[in-house]
């Protein structure tokens, strides 16, 4: 079964991987889409697999990352998809929990960088949008003719359509960064307490 997914928050992800596993449906494969992203699933017993994601610091094909997920395999884990940085991996759930980042301080340092990449993305989207309605007006205003109304609305529709999506995307990357901000503040207070 093929299902194409936006998402913009690896977290929210991450959990819908898992409730569909729930219901049978094992993700196989991953494969970036235009917009979306296309997941490839196969039947599985219920809850017969654990998913996780998780962000690298560099590219699958770079050495360290094959390294990683070379020992990540040898421990149990199965690396079933990728897309830029992000792996998605899969365990058969035998009781025990799948956690990839077993001690604090690489929690601090997986959630300090999520923390960067969601406060970029905040910056990124609003600039795109604005870049973008730049060379709309730009062109519009170029290239005013007898049909301007018709351009004109157009206009206005596109910008409200990238407004509409903007907004959106920026609100699940500010949730995400919420979060995962949270989580850095927790790891760094239990590393008070232990000093």
């Amino acid at each position: 079964m093929l299902v194409k997914r936006r998402y913009y928050d690896i977290m929210e992800n991450e959990e819908w991987l898992n409730e569909m596993a729930q219901d049978g449906h094992a993700m196989n494969d991953c494969s970036a889409g235009l917009f979306t992203d296309v997941f490839s699933f196969e039947k599985c017993e219920p809850g017969e697999y654990i998913f996780r994601i998780l962000m690298l610091d560099n590219n699958v094909k770079h050495l360290e990352s094959m390294r990683y997920l070379r020992f990540l395999r040898e421990s149990g884990a199965e690396h079933v998809g990728s897309n830029g940085n992000a792996v998605y991996l899969r365990k058969k759930a035998d009781g025990d929990p799948f956690d990839i980042l077993t001690d604090r301080d690489s929690r601090l340092k997986y959630h300090s960088k999520m923390v960067r990449l969601y406060a970029w993305s905040l910056l990124a989207y609003p600039v795109i949008l604005a870049i973008a309605v730049g060379v709309l007006v730009l062109s519009w205003l170029l290239d005013i003719s007898s049909e301007w109304w018709y351009i004109g609305a157009g206009l206005a529709g596109g910008v409200a359509i990238g407004l509409l999506l903007t907004v959106s995307i920026v609100l699940k990357c500010f949730q995400a960064l919420r979060h995962h901000r949270k989580v850095v503040k927790r790891l760094k207070n239990e590393g008070l307490l232990y000093e």
